[in-house]
């Protein structure tokens, strides 16, 4: 038996390839969807009041940029159109951010933003895309900043496990 929280990153894991996947014939079983309005990579998707939600990652960095430029955008998908509209941008820029879906909310978790030069700082900071997808609010904060882990929920309680956390000034596992 698939415990909850694995299926649940499984299907993450589906929606970016359905999304990120170049052109071509999908498989049996997958669907092509339209294009992400913009380039962004590192994303870790969930389903929200019926929408797959999209946000933060590594945008198409400048030409000459030191650094990949981290996106606070949102995109929503509505599979009934068959469209991506632009969300409400999260309130702070950061790339590996976790999306989960708790009931007909996502909530946004972890993953790294860019402090004082360096681009690989895990927050513990949370946010909550409300309900009518309009506006991001604080959420409560993770025990521990975590990075690039696996994370769903079971039974209505969010479930954060594995990944990297700080060990000094450095990430590790």
């Amino acid at each position: 038996m698939v415990r909850p929280a694995l299926i649940l990153s499984t299907a993450a894991l589906s929606f970016s390839a359905a999304v990120l996947l170049p052109a071509a014939e999908p498989a049996a079983g997958w669907s092509k969807l339209p294009r992400l309005p913009a380039a962004v990579q590192e994303i870790y998707p969930a389903i929200g009041a019926g929408k797959i939600v999209v946000a933060g990652g590594f945008g198409k960095a400048k030409e000459g940029a030191k650094a990949p430029r981290i996106e606070d955008r949102c995109f929503l998908y509505d599979a009934t159109r068959r469209t991506w509209k632009e969300g409400p941008k999260v309130p702070v820029k950061r790339h590996h951010l976790q999306l989960i879906n708790r009931g007909d909310t996502v909530l946004a978790i972890g993953g790294y933003e860019f402090i004082d030069g360096k681009l690989w700082n895990m927050p513990s900071r949370v946010f909550t895309l409300a309900e009518d997808q309009a506006t991001w609010t604080p959420g409560p904060d993770l025990p521990a900043a975590r990075g690039e882990f696996a994370a769903g929920t079971i039974e209505g309680t969010v479930v954060v496990t594995a990944g990297r956390k700080m060990i000094g000034e450095k990430t590790g596992d």
